[in-house]
């Protein structure tokens, strides 16, 4: 049952790491990045398996960049090795020589000759069982390494397959960088930003691992793939799992579970000088086991929340901070937040007063038109029934046949005594239309001064200037790119340098 049991949960677990390295792929089409495969300074037979088995089931490759080294076959001399180099081994260094004969120099343009198409050195179904009987009873095509030999002499069941494995090419890149001696190895570092997926990982990889931690690379360990990952992450975890970061021993307390799921030589020296680097590390920059180490569980985790800590990972600044930085960029970032805040509630602000002061200017304005109109028309409504008021006793004298020379002159001067006010019963009507106008006059002065629309402008968009400029600085992209492209002027001088350099070639082929 025992057996049993762990034969599902192995099953499981590459299943679900098969599934993680498939959307790794899929996302590194659609980026687009590299995948890179150091043979030379970084070689992990295990993930390049899995790698290689997740190619197969794709539909569009990414990018896949292999780097390997002639030196390296060149080991592959029999168990013992002082012997011959392995046939497979030799077959592999033949083949790949005689194609190197046939290539061109970097930049001409001379065509290839005598191309011919060569087969995989290996069939990748061979390495379903790494406990095949091939691998258990064959010798070794190398010496073993010594973290892989036993205390009785012989050389752990669980890595003989990988020295098969590893005495050719690897065969799932569609790019490769072969070099005569390991140590030409290109700096890739130059070439962009780059991080490291970890799972699993025994004695080979306990200093690389360490490492890279202490020096804050970008990394993501895949939690629950057992050995170094395991352990690393249920440090992380256990240090970020209280608010105040626990003691080293209630740390060692709570990993020995997970710290223990391995019986190899690493696990001995494996304890307290690995949680005080990550202490250590956690006190001069916090962010780094927030932003830039990053676990998920192979187990638990959806496909999609492991992408994204990926790209969360990937997209960080890498790298520990200068000594006494600490959380620096944390408060950088925060700032340009809460600037961006203050200047978009600002322009709230503005945008209230600019839209309360046109609405009341359209108001007064309606307002006066209208009282305008009910004024014209009540002022002349007063002044009809003051002249009808005036003609009435004219009218009288006229019927009564009293009409001579001064008869009219009563009458016209009660005519002028009635309409020495003609506004008589409309004050309130008129002190409001003198007042309107002021208050017009007013309005459109506090405008021209405070500017609320103006300001309304400026401040929504420098907030969101700044929302760029901190989604640029987390990107690294634009102005924040470590390793930016050359400047279009270069560009342009080169492309056209080029043509005068064939031209001066042709003349001299032609003298």
């Amino acid at each position: 049952m025992e057996d049993f049991s762990l034969k599902v949960i192995n099953d499981v677990i590459f299943l679900r790491l098969t599934t993680v390295f498939v959307s790794v792929l899929e996302q590194a089409v659609i980026a687009p990045n590299f995948i890179v495969v150091d043979r030379v300074s970084a070689k992990s037979p295990s993930a390049e398996l899995i790698l290689e088995i997740a190619l197969q089931k794709v539909r569009d490759l990414p990018k896949v960049l292999c780097i390997d080294a002639f030196s390296r076959l060149k080991q592959f001399k029999g168990q013992s090795g002082t012997g011959p180099i392995d046939p497979v081994t030799q077959t592999c260094i033949d083949t790949m020589r005689k194609i190197q004969k046939t290539g061109v120099n970097l930049g001409s343009d001379d065509e290839p000759k005598d191309k011919e198409d060569i087969m995989q050195f290996y069939d990748l179904a061979e390495y379903s069982d790494p406990y095949a009987d091939f691998f258990m009873n064959s010798p070794l095509p190398r010496k073993p390494e010594a973290v892989h030999v036993q205390a009785d002499g012989t050389v752990q069941r669980r890595s003989k397959w990988q020295y098969h494995y590893l005495k050719t090419f690897w065969g799932g890149a569609n790019r490769y960088i072969l070099l005569d001696v390991a140590h030409d190895a290109p700096d890739l570092s130059g070439l962009g930003e780059y991080g490291f997926i970890h799972a699993n990982g025994q004695d080979m990889m306990f200093d690389r691992f360490k490492s890279r931690v202490q020096q804050g690379y970008k990394m993501v360990m895949l939690h629950n793939t057992g050995g170094l990952t395991q352990a690393f992450a249920a440090i992380r975890a256990a240090m970020l799992s209280q608010v105040t970061c626990p003691t080293p021993n209630e740390i060692l307390n709570l990993i020995k579970n997970d710290a223990t799921v391995s019986n190899n030589a690493w696990r001995h020296k494996f304890g307290l000088p690995e949680i005080h680097m990550m202490m250590e590390l956690n006190q001069r920059a916090p962010m780094i086991l927030r932003d830039t180490i990053l676990a998920v569980d192979v187990m638990n985790d959806p496909s999609d929340r492991v992408l994204d800590t990926m790209a969360v990972v990937f997209n960080a600044g890498g790298g520990v901070p200068e000594l006494g930085l600490g959380m620096a960029e944390q408060l950088c970032i925060l700032t340009a937040w809460k600037r961006h805040l203050t200047l978009y509630e600002n322009a709230i602000k503005f945008e209230q007063i600019a839209d309360a002061i046109q609405l009341f200017t359209y108001c007064n304005a309606i307002l006066t038109t209208v009282l305008a109109v009910l004024y014209a028309l009540e002022t002349a409504s007063s002044d009809l029934a003051a002249a009808l008021a005036a003609l009435t006793p004219v009218l009288d004298t006229i019927q009564n046949d009293e009409l001579s020379s001064g008869a009219l002159d009563g009458v016209v001067e009660g005519a002028v005594t009635e309409e020495v006010n003609p506004l008589k019963g409309l004050a309130a009507l008129e002190m409001t239309m003198v007042l309107l106008p002021i208050i017009s006059a007013l309005l459109n002065a506090i405008r021209s001064k405070m500017r609320p629309r103006e300001k309304w402008a400026t401040c929504y968009m420098a907030a969101f200037q700044i929302v760029n400029q901190i989604y640029d600085y987390r990107l690294r992209t634009n102005a924040y790119d470590p390793t930016p492209p050359p400047p279009k002027e270069a560009r342009t001088a080169i492309s056209a340098k080029l043509p005068t350099e064939d031209k001066k070639a042709e003349e001299g082929e032609d003298n």
